[in-house]
């Protein structure tokens, strides 16, 4: 993308597991980065998801990025979702 622009990444999960699966927190690892979802609470079997964006602005070359969900999940309470864009003046 070019600086000063922003540019979106929608991560799509699904719970399948037996009980309610809930995002406790969202944390972004660059003030550069925002995220919304539709839910904290996702039932069995039912899919959502997290929408992150990130402002270029200031930035440039390769940006590795990430935002932290932190859930109940028994298996994976902590994941990282990665982003990685190229920014050209």
């Amino acid at each position: 993308i070019k600086d000063g622009n922003s540019v979106s990444f929608n991560y799509k999960f699904t719970n399948e597991g037996l009980e309610d699966l809930l995002i406790r927190k969202i944390v972004p690892g660059c003030e550069c980065l925002s995220f919304e979802t539709p839910k904290y609470v996702i039932r069995p079997g039912e899919s959502s998801f997290i929408r992150v964006t990130m402002n270029a602005q200031g930035r440039e070359g390769v940006q590795n990025k990430y935002v932290t969900v932190i859930s109940n999940s028994p298996s994976n309470p902590s994941i990282n979702l990665w982003m990685r864009l190229n920014v050209a003046y």
